[in-house]
């Protein structure tokens, strides 16, 4: 049995161990889009190019992440000098955000709150928008993000930029999907759904939360999204 991987807090890390984690990255990044090692590789698994193997809204997203995560860090450990590397986690229960967002001048990102939609109907609405964003200093683009993610985990509700109120409390959704009583309805927002259909109405059965819901809220709240129809999300307007 090969040894035991501790998997740290991210906050928790030493000095040497965040100059591990930020050298693997910036290894695999580095090689070839077509080495199986490649960040551009292991990153499609989960998305772009086809075909997409990620599972969402069934019972094998818990398990899927999984085998993902051990396939990345895999890969990570495929660094020179970084054979120990363990994948650290970012703990969402905890009301600590500061500081794990860094933005240093001149860096060029899609996260919170600037944007990244490049479709033609959008493609000048983005440009304006960066450059309003780009009108603040680097630090404060980092608070307006810790701030927007710090919303998303321990607000109940939140204003979006129109004045209307969206949900929010991912924080306790972390904590409310161990409560339920069965792999499926945890696994995924599918079953969850179902589940509480069903139960609707029946006092003596409360609601469910599946573990899918709060990963793809804090997808969101570090991307900032609207849904046409559905509702806007963004704190920050897209003029």
């Amino acid at each position: 049995m090969g040894k035991v991987r501790m998997r740290k807090d991210l906050e928790h890390l030493t000095v040497k161990e965040r100059d591990t984690v930020v050298r693997a990255f910036d290894y695999l990044q580095k090689l070839p889009p077509d080495h199986l090692n490649s960040f551009f590789t292991i990153a499609g698994y989960y998305g772009l190019p086809q075909p997409q193997y990620c599972n969402h809204g069934n019972i094998l997203f818990p398990t899927w992440h999984r085998a993902y995560m051990l396939r990345l860090e895999n890969a990570l450990r495929s660094a020179p000098g970084c054979g120990d590397f363990s994948m650290p986690y970012w703990n969402e229960t905890e009301n600590s955000v500061e500081g794990l967002y860094f933005k240093p001048e001149g860096y060029e990102t899609v996260r919170y709150p600037y944007s990244g939609l490049v479709g033609p109907e959008f493609k000048d609405k983005t440009i304006a928008h960066n450059n309003d964003v780009n009108e603040n200093t680097p630090e404060q683009v980092t608070q307006i993000l810790n701030e927007n993610i710090r919303t998303w985990l321990t607000a109940e509700t939140f204003k979006n930029h129109e004045g209307k109120d969206a949900l929010a409390g991912e924080a306790d959704k972390f904590r409310d999907c161990l409560k339920a009583d069965n792999y499926m309805v945890f696994s995924n927002t599918t079953s969850a759904k179902a589940s509480n259909d069903k139960n609707k109405g029946d006092p003596a059965i409360p609601s469910v939360i599946a573990i899918e819901s709060p990963h793809n809220a804090m997808h969101l709240a570090i991307g900032g999204f609207d849904i046409p129809k559905q509702g806007d999300y963004d704190k920050y307007a897209l003029r």
